[in-house]
């Protein structure tokens, strides 16, 4: 055929409605008997019937119906350092997983931290993307956010939120506030009362949610955490710079009663024990340290990972993302939704009763 093959040339061939024809071919078979569906799926590869062929003329015509045509394809905004972490890997595999299955793509777009100054691409402004999944820090992403919905061709289309909430999005997270409860719970089951917690930023929503935790715990111990929890933050960065090292330092000399250390996360809590070890003292015999997803190993003489840490589900707050966003683009849940998703305290070497000081 000299022109692309249309819905309708496919209804002819088998006798019936265009309307049937495009249920079938987008996989609304359920009013279709399956003998004409396969007749239709027939067809269409003998035609050559080729969907991209017309989507551009079938997006023009739903436009001028205030409708939208899905072009299968969501972005997601990415930190620079995804590929350099297990803990955004763990993520993004299981967004694959789940969008695949839905035969979606995905475009990967980066997030500057460090910069609140994001360039779109230009298929976000000509309405190519159906959606957005955020991977990156609310505090640099906002600005973002909001040239994103500025854009007439994206508008009100769904974002996703993963692990940091967005505000005016939906989101997946996971639960660090019973997360942070179950470690200094543990601790403080242990014998510990002096607890130091080393992080980077009390006043992101993360680490907000997992200081609630640690209250909880010593509310629930009947202790005071004014007295008892000790807070020491640093600047986001590498953790061998020297001024991660005095800070550090100084808090131990400062409060020589703490006997363990909650870190942001695993890769923080390894750096801790590093720490520790050079200056002779030993975990857990001398201070017990935890860890916050399960990613990393502290690995002992025979090749065991030791490091006490929350477990968090990457995994699946990728798949759950996923299928979030594409509820969403189908209308099937609110603009808003927020869904926590379950955490596990895995204890392991790093954590054992405070030795006498």
């Amino acid at each position: 055929m000299d022109k692309p093959v249309t819905l309708q040339d496919i209804a002819d061939r088998c006798a019936v409605s265009k309307v049937t024809v495009s249920r079938t071919l987008r996989g609304q078979t359920g009013k279709v008997s399956a003998q004409v569906a396969a007749r239709i799926a027939v067809v269409a590869k003998e035609l050559g019937y080729d969907p991209a062929a017309n989507h551009t003329a079938r997006r023009l015509s739903l436009q001028k119906q205030g409708l939208r045509a899905l072009n299968h394809l969501i972005a997601i905004f990415f930190p620079l350092d995804l590929f350099e972490h297990d803990y955004y890997v763990r993520i993004l595999r299981g967004l694959i997983e789940v969008l695949q299955a839905e035969q979606f793509g995905l475009l990967m777009h980066y997030s500057n931290q460090m910069s609140a100054e994001e360039g779109l691409l230009p298929l976000f402004a000509r309405g190519d993307v159906d959606a957005a999944l955020v991977l990156a820090n609310p505090k640099y992403f906002r600005l973002t956010l909001d040239h994103l919905r500025a854009q007439p061709q994206f508008g009100n289309r769904p974002v996703v939120s993963l692990i940091s909430p967005q505000e005016g999005t939906a989101a997946v997270v996971t639960d660090d506030r019973h997360g942070a409860y179950l470690a200094v719970q543990h601790l403080l089951a242990l014998g510990h009362r002096h607890l130091l917690h080393f992080c980077d930023d009390l006043t992101g929503p993360t680490h907000l949610q997992r200081y609630m935790g640690y209250l909880q715990a010593y509310a629930e111990a009947e202790l005071n955490p004014d007295r008892y929890l000790h807070v020491s933050t640093w600047e986001m960065g590498d953790f061998q710079c020297a001024q991660s090292q005095l800070l550090l330092n100084a808090a131990l000399s400062r409060y020589p009663e703490v006997t363990a250390i909650l870190a942001r996360n695993d890769q923080g809590a390894i750096w801790v024990a590093e720490f520790l070890a050079e200056r002779g003292l030993r975990v857990p015999e001398d201070y017990s340290v935890i860890g916050f997803d399960d990613t990393d190993q502290l690995l002992n003489a025979r090749n065991e990972n030791i490091l006490t840490t929350v477990q968090l589900p990457l995994h699946e707050v990728g798949r759950e993302a996923a299928r979030l966003v594409i509820r969403q683009l189908y209308g099937r849940t609110t603009a808003d939704q927020l869904i926590s998703l379950p955490v596990a305290l895995m204890v392991r070497g790093t954590t054992a009763p405070p030795r006498m000081k």
